[in-house]
């Protein structure tokens, strides 16, 4: 997982520090094997390295003991290698498939600057629709743990939601941050599908 980089457009870090919203501290170790040993929630963001045999097993043994994992994916990730760790779970990203995310997380200039597009996903349970009403978030689960998968993590990088963790989010950030507790907490709880029954136009309040 990568996200604190010097190139603003692709940092993470804002998203970083508002999981400390959900109860919980982020951090980003030196291997996957690393990360597992120690993470409640690992999460995946952009993957384009090549996943190794032992790898995808340590994830698939990590989920089947009750572990959570959210894998992060978008149009900027040229060379993902998402669909290797989601063939194991019945699931595929397909790239070819470019939708649009719901007018609740994307404005005008979101849309000039390419970061109101997602992917369709095959397999699994849909939890979030695109405006073509094509799954871009879904779920699915292994023994006790629990994969979700995302095709559009440029919602989550610094410039959508306001570029630094002192931001005052305006309303069309927060409804961004709240997507981004609601997958977490769906998560936590194992039951993502609870925080998408209502409507996501409508705001909530951060406290």
């Amino acid at each position: 997982m990568k996200g604190f980089t010097k190139e603003r457009e692709k940092s993470f870090e804002v998203f970083y520090q508002w999981v400390l919203r959900v109860g919980y501290y982020p951090f980003t170790g030196s291997t996957l094997e690393e990360d597992i040993k120690n993470a409640n929630i690992l999460i995946i963001i952009n993957p384009h390295r090549r996943f190794r045999s032992d790898e995808l097993d340590q994830v698939n043994t990590y989920l089947l003991h009750g572990g959570r994992l959210l894998l992060m994916d978008g149009a900027s990730n040229n060379d993902s290698t998402a669909n290797e760790l989601l063939a194991p779970f019945g699931m595929k990203i397909v790239r070819e498939n470019k939708v649009t995310l719901p007018s609740s997380y994307s404005t005008p200039w979101m849309s000039r600057m390419g970061y109101n597009s997602a992917f369709a996903i095959e397999g699994g349970d849909a939890i979030l629709h695109s405006v073509e009403k094509i799954p871009i978030l879904a779920t699915a689960h292994r023994g006790k743990g629990m994969i979700a998968v995302m095709t559009f993590s440029q919602l989550f990088a610094n410039p959508t939601m306001g570029g630094s963790y002192r931001v005052e989010p305006n309303q069309q950030q927060r409804q961004i941050y709240e997507l981004e507790f609601d997958i977490l907490n769906g998560l936590i709880e194992g039951d993502l599908e609870a925080y998408f029954q209502q409507d996501v136009e409508l705001p909530r309040q951060i406290n």
